[in-house]
């Protein structure tokens, strides 16, 4: 039997997720002063070793998706929104699948459009290497 790679998964249950809340998006985008580009988040973390890999949104209101340490528990997911609801529709779905899988899983909105997610095993300082790269 195969096993999903992890990041799929992780696409699929948002996708699902808010499909299932209704949530929508429109074409707009938000900028904020807080946080960094997502070019620039790119060229950071690269340049801190960090590898990632980068999916087409598959959610409306989500401009692009990260996935650092991909298929492990200590996972970090970061999705640019178009908007400050569409950050919070992802966070509170992602925070939906949080309450299942325990741990330190959880997520939360940085600046006003970038929403963390993290697997059940990632730790504060894995968190915090990826959001100094998406803040300036």
């Amino acid at each position: 039997m195969s096993r999903a790679p992890a990041g799929i998964c992780l696409s699929l249950i948002v996708a699902a997720a808010l499909a299932l809340a209704g949530c929508g998006g429109d074409d707009t985008t938000s900028t904020t002063d807080s946080v960094a580009t997502e070019d620039a988040a790119k060229e950071c973390l690269t340049q801190a070793g960090i590898d990632f890999r980068e999916e087409p949104p598959s959610v409306a209101g989500v401009v692009s998706n990260l996935y650092i340490k991909e298929d492990t528990f200590h996972q970090v997911y970061v999705a640019y929104t178009a908007t400050p609801e569409a950050a919070t529709q992802v966070q509170k779905a992602l925070e939906g699948f949080s309450d299942a899988t325990g741990g330190t899983s959880g997520a939360e909105v940085v600046g006003d459009s970038i929403v963390v997610g993290r697997a059940k095993s990632t730790t504060d300082a894995e968190v915090n290497e990826v959001k100094a790269c998406l803040t300036p």
